[in-house]
């Protein structure tokens, strides 16, 4: 049985709606329909972080709760300790402000940003000079 991070199917999953480049060519695997770059042909894997669960608002709103202290809008009850996003008084449902931090996204493929600045760059230069030769003539 291949590693879960080789597994074709969860690699499907996993860029069904998620924009991801690809580490060679920069193509965007969104949708990919197989486990390698149609672009390129790089084999794709799933990263390691996709493996870890991210935490439910509940539990989030929990873990924060631990060590803070929150006054039910509703009811004033203080939530200090609730294990849950659901004021145990009145029923009010919270949620954090802040969205969960997510793992970094993959860097963007090197080599072509390079590539597209040096041919400016090397336009720029030579335009004037082609310009003042074509004068000269």
């Amino acid at each position: 049985m291949p590693p879960p991070h080789h597994d074709p199917a969860r690699l499907l999953t996993f860029l069904k709606d998620r924009d991801a480049p690809c580490a060679r060519c920069g193509y965007n695997l969104r949708n990919l329909t197989s486990s390698s770059c149609p672009e390129c042909g790089l084999p794709i894997a799933v990263p390691s972080w996709f493996e870890t669960e991210l935490p439910s608002e509940p539990q989030r709103l929990a873990a924060f709760l631990r060590d803070h202290d929150l006054i039910c809008k509703k009811c004033r009850y203080n939530l200090r300790g609730v294990n849950g996003n659901v004021c145990p008084e009145c029923g009010t449902t919270y949620a954090l402000q802040h969205p969960p931090i997510l793992p970094p996204s993959p860097p963007p493929a090197p080599g072509k940003t390079r590539l597209a600045i040096a041919a400016f760059i090397l336009l720029a230069i030579l335009t004037p000079v082609v310009v003042a030769l074509m004068c000269i003539l």
